[in-house]
Formats: C-alpha cells, sequence, structure tokens
C-alpha cells in the first residue's frame, strides 16, 4: 500500500510506486504528466502498448488505487473495441454499449466490469492487485454503508462483481455464484474480445438490468405511492389466514388492498368452477392423468391447442411445521398490456367466486383488451410479483380471453426466501456424496445432474392412473414424517415419489447447491381432448421445479417415470392412456425447459463434466422462460 503520510511530502515516492508496480503488471508506460482534461488518459499506440498518463497532482494517498483502476478499466475498454469488430454481432454490442454508457447506471456497470477485468488479470503477474481491487470494495461498503435492506440491490450486485461479498443480501451472493462460467470467460486473456464482448452482453448485462429495474420499481412506489395508484389501479394483498367474521377497521390498512372475496353462496362457486389461489399447495391441484378427466369437475379449454407445462402458481416458502410450500399471496391489477407477439391462443372456462389462477404457459401473457365475458360478472384480471395471472371474481363468470408470447418475459431475481434452506438433516450417504460432487458448479450443470440423479434413485408410482391414491401417497409421505428435516429424509429413501415429492426434493437439493430455486404448481398437457383441444383440469395437474440460471428462471422437471416393471395391467389401455412423462401430437409452448442430458444418472464423475455448461439452449429458446 502507499505510505500513510501526507502526498505533499512523499509525491515523488508515490509516483515511483505507482509506475513501478502499474509496470510490472501490465504492458504499459506510465508518463507522469496529464493530458487533455482527464486525470487518467490512455493511449494506445500502433503496436498494440499503451501509454498511461497520469497527472502527479492528481495521484495521493487516498485516489491511488482509483487511479490504478481507471487506467486498467480503459485499457480493457480499448483493446475490446479493437478486438471486437469486424462482424455483425459484435459491432452491434459494441454500438449497444456505447449507447448505454451514456446512462450513469450502466455507465458505472462497464466500469466495475471492466475494471474486474483489469485488475484479475494484472494480478496474473503481480497478486497484489486483486488484493487492491477488493479493498477498493470495501471501502466502497464503508461509505455506503452496505446493508440488505438500504443498499440498492443493483450496486450490492457490482460490489459483488468486485469480490465484495460480505454484508450483501443472499439473493445477490447467490447470484453471483450462479455468474461463474460467464464471469470466469471475460477473466480469460485467452479468450476472443469478441467473445468477452457477447458473454458481457448477453449473460451479466441482462442481470444488472433485471435489477435496476427491481430497484427503480421500488424507488417509484415510495416516492410517490398515490400517483402509482392511479396508474395502475387498486393492489390487491392478502394474507394466508382468513380475516375474522368481523374484523376490527384497520388503521394502518390503505386504500388499495382489499379483502380476500367472501365465500360463494351455497350451490354457487366450489371446486367445479375452478380452485381458489389459497396461497400454498393443494395435492389436488397436482394429481396425475386420470381416465374420463373433467367429467364431474372444473375444465378450461385453449385453442388451438398447445403441449407443455401451464403454471398456476410459483410456491418458494416451505413450512416445515405443515410439510407444505406457501407463497405470500400479493398481487397487482394488471390494467395494461405489456409488448407481445406470436401465434394467438385462446382460453376459455368458467370460474366461481374467488381469487382464481388462470395458468400460462412460462412467458406468455394475456390479451387484457381481448376478454369476453359470455356469462356472469367481468373479473378483475391481476397479476403476481412472479407473473403468474389471476381472475378476482365476485360471483361467477364464463369466460374467453387471449394470450401470446411476451416480448420481454418477466424475469423478477431471486428473492431471500427463494435461497432459504428447507432442510438441516443429513440425507443418504448417496445423496449427500453426490452433493458434495456437485457443489460450486454452473447452476444449470448442478440442475441437470441433481435432477438426473432423482430420476435414476426414484420411480413414479405404480398406479399413477388413480388420483385418490396418489395424493394420499403424497400426504402419507408428508403425514409420517415427525418434522419438516425427518420429511426431506423420507423424500430421500422413498422408491415411489410422485411429481410434487420428486420436486420438492429437488428444490431442496438445489438450494442445498446455493442454486435458488422454486416449486411450480400447474397443468402438465401431454394429449388432446376429445374435442381436440387442449384442456387443464384436475386431471392433468402437475408440479415442477424452476431454477435461477444467473439469467432468468429456467424449469426443470424431476419427476421421475414409472418403472415399467410395476406398470398396472389395464386392458382397457389405449393409445389416449398417457406415461405421466409421454408427449401428446401438439404444439409445444416451448417454455425453454431444461433437460437432463441423455444417459445421464446424475454422478458427475460418471460423465467426468460436473462443469458442464449446461446451456438451456440445448433445450430450447434460453429467452422464452422467464416468468
Amino acid at each position: 500500500m502507499p505510505p500513510a503520510n501526507s502526498p505533499s511530502e512523499e509525491g515523488p515516492e508515490m509516483r515511483q510506486e505507482f509506475k513501478q508496480l502499474f509496470e510490472r503488471a501490465s504492458d504499459a508506460q506510465v508518463v507522469m504528466r496529464r493530458k487533455g482534461d482527464q486525470n487518467v488518459y490512455v493511449e494506445r499506440q500502433k503496436g498494440g502498448s499503451f501509454n498511461v498518463y497520469v497527472d502527479p497532482d492528481y495521484l495521493s494517498t487516498d485516489n491511488f488505487d482509483v487511479a490504478m483502476a481507471s487506467a486498467l478499466e480503459q485499457i480493457e475498454i480499448t483493446n475490446m473495441r479493437a478486438g471486437a469488430q469486424g462482424d455483425p454481432e459484435s459491432d452491434r454490442n459494441l454500438k449497444q454499449m456505447k449507447k448505454l454508457s451514456n446512462k450513469p447506471a450502466h455507465r458505472l456497470f462497464y466500469q466495475t466490469i471492466f475494471r474486474r477485468i483489469g485488475f484479475r488479470k494484472a494480478s496474473l503477474k503481480a497478486p497484489i492487485f486483486r488484493h487492491r481491487m477488493v479493498e477498493m470494495g470495501k471501502k466502497a461498503q464503508q461509505e455506503l454503508p452496505v446493508t440488505p435492506g438500504n443498499t440498492p440491490l443493483h450496486i450490492q450486485f457490482l460490489l459483488g462483481l468486485m469480490e465484495c461479498t460480505e454484508g450483501l443480501d443472499p439473493r445477490i451472493t447467490g447470484i453471483i455464484s450462479s455468474l461463474n462460467e460467464p464471469l470466469g470467460k471475460i477473466n480469460n486473456s485467452d479468450i476472443d474480445p469478441t467473445e468477452q464482448l457477447k458473454t458481457i452482453q448477453n449473460s451479466i448485462l441482462p442481470v444488472f438490468e433485471n435489477l435496476l429495474a427491481v430497484d427503480k420499481k421500488k424507488w417509484k412506489k415510495e416516492k410517490n405511492v398515490e400517483d402509482e395508484q392511479k396508474k395502475t389501479g387498486d393492489k390487491i394483498d392478502e394474507t394466508i389466514e382468513p380475516p375474522d367474521p368481523e374484523p376490527e377497521p384497520d388503521p394502518d390498512k390503505t386504500p388499495t388492498q382489499v379483502d380476500p372475496p367472501p365465500p360463494p353462496p351455497e350451490g354457487e362457486g366450489g371446486e367445479d368452477e375452478g380452485p381458489d389461489d389459497s396461497g400454498h399447495h393443494d395435492p389436488n391441484d397436482n394429481a396425475a392423468p386420470q381416465e374420463n378427466p373433467g367429467e364431474d369437475g372444473w375444465r378450461l379449454e385453449v385453442t388451438p391447442p398447445m403441449k407443455g407445462n401451464y403454471s398456476s402458481k410459483r410456491l418458494n416458502k416451505f413450512n416445515s411445521t405443515l410439510k407444505r410450500w406457501e407463497r405470500d399471496r400479493a398481487y397487482t391489477a394488471y390494467t395494461k398490456n405489456v409488448p407481445f407477439g406470436g401465434k394467438k391462443h385462446t382460453i376459455k372456462g368458467s370460474f366461481g367466486s374467488g381469487m382464481k389462477p388462470v395458468p400460462m404457459p412460462a412467458g406468455y401473457v394475456l390479451d387484457i383488451d381481448s376478454l369476453n365475458v359470455l356469462e356472469g360478472d367481468r373479473p378483475v384480471i391481476a397479476r403476481d410479483e412472479n407473473g403468474n395471472f389471476f381472475f378476482k371474481v365476485d360471483k361467477k363468470c364464463t369466460f374467453e380471453i387471449d394470450f401470446y408470447k411476451q416480448k420481454a418475459p418477466l424475469n423478477t431475481p431471486p428473492t431471500t426466501e427463494d435461497n432459504e434452506q428447507v432442510y438441516n438433516a443429513t440425507l443418504s450417504a448417496e445423496t449427500e456424496g453426490i452433493l458434495k460432487q456437485l457443489q460450486g458448479g454452473n447452476a444449470t450443470a448442478m440442475a441437470k445432474a441433481a435432477c438426473a440423479y432423482i430420476h435414476k434413485k426414484h420411480s413414479y408410482p405404480p398406479f399413477y392412473k388413480d388420483i385418490k391414491a396418489l395424493d394420499a401417497h403424497q400426504k402419507k409421505l408428508a403425514n409420517s414424517a415427525q418434522n419438516g428435516d425427518h420429511y426431506f429424509q423420507i423424500l430421500d429413501s422413498e422408491k415411489h415419489l410422485e411429481c410434487y415429492s420428486a420436486n420438492t426434493l429437488m428444490v431442496a437439493m438445489l438450494r442445498k447447491l446455493g442454486v435458488p430455486s422454486r416449486l411450480c404448481a400447474g397443468h402438465k398437457v401431454d394429449a388432446l381432448d376429445e374435442n381436440g383441444n387442449t384442456s387443464l383440469h384436475a386431471g392433468n395437474g402437475h408440479a415442477w421445479t424452476e431454477f435461477w440460471d444467473g439469467q432468468r428462471w429456467a424449469p426443470i422437471d424431476a419427476t421421475p417415470t414409472v418403472d415399467p416393471d410395476e406398470k398396472q395391467d389395464d386392458d382397457d389401455d389405449d393409445d389416449d392412456e398417457k406415461d405421466p412423462q409421454d408427449n401428446g401430437p401438439i404444439d409445444d409452448a416451448d417454455d425453454g425447459e431444461v433437460k437432463p442430458d441423455p444417459g445421464d444418472d446424475g454422478d458427475p464423475g460418471d460423465d467426468g463434466d460436473p462443469g458442464d455448461d449446461g446451456d438451456p439452449g440445448d433445450d430450447g429458446d434460453p429467452g422464452d422462460d422467464g416468468d
């Protein structure tokens, strides 16, 4: 470190130290004189070397490291611009970077990224540079100060990029961990500048922009709540516990909050007209295929038909006492369409009174202008923070409404609950061994391997056509557990796991590996109904997993298949009866689902690549998901 005396007394020594240290770690010549209007100015020579001009009057104990960081940043940006040229994609990325750098927040992002690259490269020749980078971050933390509650998420993210993770929001540390691969790529001096720039723009910048958007939304609400109410409409905020029959007036309750809808009068509503959003998992939501589905229950139809997963709710809190998944129920009235496009699909059906989930494929949104109420009351359309849609119905309505692919899918970064460990017990030696081997890998590779392991170790119950038996089996696993920890030990040791139990175990394993994840409940469509349409009903209820891959919420399904030796004998079985993992002959929703590699048994030692990049693009469009 520079001597702690006053700069005026040690000016020559400090300048000499700066010159020797910088020239030892880079191919640059330091010139101690001011050039232009900048305190630190970098000039690239014809042969690729650099002259670094430093204003000697600027250099002091307080800004010694800042001057060094500025010089390293300018060198890396100049090298990037010189090397990443010649193809259309690089030209577009360079133009985008130049344009975004005019915005204060984005300018700070690029400044941090290129300083990180410069410090990491310099540390290969002079290890003290990495120490200086961390010290700069710590100094910034002290000045803010940084705490999870009062520092914007995008600022915490930039501090994390400077390897200052102490005191950061757990969501940010999880995100930084999930970016190990792209951060390693941009730090590698052997990687072509074109590829480095592509990685920054496509893998790291979107994460920063998502966090910045979350912060801006929070600031907007805090700045003027009343104006925000006028723009967005009513905010519907419910609690899991039902209100008292005659609650006392709550002075803290704002006009934007309303109570849950009252129970339907006798003879109206009920399960035959759509399940209510209970805020937790109901086993009846996630049943398996059955004969004559929907015969005595509710049903929604989608035209033209489209197979895939339709999400009704995303659950991220595990109640270890009740041994079930839950979520905070907070809805915002959806009064204005977001940009969408692609092929039009229509969902049609009837809902009784209550807050009713409207199942949607990941990355799709409702077109509120197309809502057509065929009978009954017009519902209030709402959306929660995870992108799921809901109808608030007072009495009853029969409706049809169109939905499309959202052009910029909602990608809300992980919350604290998405990272929270759900058990503290020790699982089987085999499972603990797998977790140990996977630790520290790429998020997608870890998810693939964990999923393959569950597929290998477990199988779907042989009574997969019997909804009541499946529900009873699921409840038995939970009710036989003494507590939450024991429940996960039971799931780990039980041979037969249906979708909910298998994916509950999957989320638990991923969170143990440091990967933000949550349980999704909804429907899995594999075949056409008798009218040639896609039907959503209790008979195709399903659960799966979503994990944060660093850029988006990626779906993956740990539901195992039925053991062929245990399949039910059924003389009436025909081509219409589907195995839980079969696919039907209809268009795919293309939600970017991540799937284990063929032949992968979940053991990273067997395929020799625990660091597989697990690119979701191999299984779908990475931009398709994200709700």
